[in-house]
């Protein structure tokens, strides 16, 4: 009998503790889009303009450049958030967001007048965002406003670029390549704020819409070549190791490059901007 009965309170103890904190807690799910907030990477589009009487090797002409600032936290994002609310103004947060950067182009072309020397990159990045937020609500009948401000970080952070060259090479001859890598590897770390309202169209759920500003960089650990063609030819397994991959290092071992072929050469360390200020819209309820 004694045992039932500690068994009965234990339940009811339980549906209490579970009563209490799933009313505090609540769940929200949007998308949207971000753009470029502040840059330090910028790509440029060169153009040069020669006359006729350019040869292959005197040009003459105008030289036009083209720079446009980058920042890859620019694009399409989607992704929820968990909240838990220990009073009715104040709200801890982990939100939850992918996405996937707009294509940016570096390219330069050299005009001559009987070919073109053409190279051109084309970068789009991904990173997987968690965000620990404190948010701050003002609760109302209908419109509830709410700020809040936290830390970003960043995972699983890929940036793929795909490469094209078309130029002229010993002899005079057409050089065709193709080739695509991926930078990869380390965690960012960064800081996020944003102000938005509640729309409340029932107790236990509404709509949302928000404004976020993100300030971040990214550095990548590794580059790794994953196509490489030339002239409509695969060529990955005629080309060094040292070219296939790479690793990002603050500075050199004995103040030189790694120049082994059969290893990942070295490149400094290099930090790309995701800073970004956007908007997002969806859906919440709460428990």
């Amino acid at each position: 009998m004694k045992k039932h009965l500690n068994l009965l309170i234990l339940l009811g103890l339980c549906m209490i503790v579970k009563s209490t904190y799933s009313q505090k807690l609540y769940f929200n799910f949007g998308v949207g889009n971000n753009y470029i907030a502040s840059t330090n990477f910028q790509m440029t589009d060169n153009t040069d303009i020669y006359s006729t009487t350019g040869t292959a090797t005197q040009v003459t002409g105008i030289k036009r450049s083209i720079s446009e600032n980058v920042s890859f936290g620019k694009g399409f994002q989607y992704g929820g958030t968990i909240g838990y609310m220990p009073s009715k103004s104040v709200c801890l947060e982990l939100n939850i967001n992918y996405i996937k950067s707009s294509i940016f182009e570096d390219k330069y072309c050299e005009k001559f007048s009987s070919f073109d020397n053409v190279f051109s990159q084309k970068y789009q990045a991904q990173m997987l965002r968690f965000s620990p937020s404190l948010r701050f609500t003002l609760e109302n009948e209908i419109i509830c406003p709410y700020m809040k401000t936290g830390l970003v970080i960043g995972v699983g952070t890929k940036i793929h670029v795909e490469e094209y060259f078309d130029f002229r090479g010993q002899n005079n001859t057409e050089v065709a390549q193709e080739s695509e890598f991926e930078m990869s590897g380390g965690i960012s770390v960064g800081f996020a704020a944003g102000i938005g309202i509640n729309i409340k169209t029932d107790k236990c759920y509404g709509f949302f819409s928000e404004i976020n500003f993100i300030s971040q960089t990214w550095a990548p650990e590794k580059l790794s070549y994953t196509k490489f063609y030339q002239n409509s030819m695969n060529v990955m397994a005629y080309v060094p190791v040292n070219i296939k991959e790479s690793v990002f290092v603050d500075s050199f071992s004995n103040n030189v490059p790694n120049s082994n072929t059969d290893s990942p050469s070295e490149k400094l360390k290099v930090y790309y901007p995701f800073s970004s200020i956007g908007w997002n819209i969806g859906i919440y309820f709460k428990l």
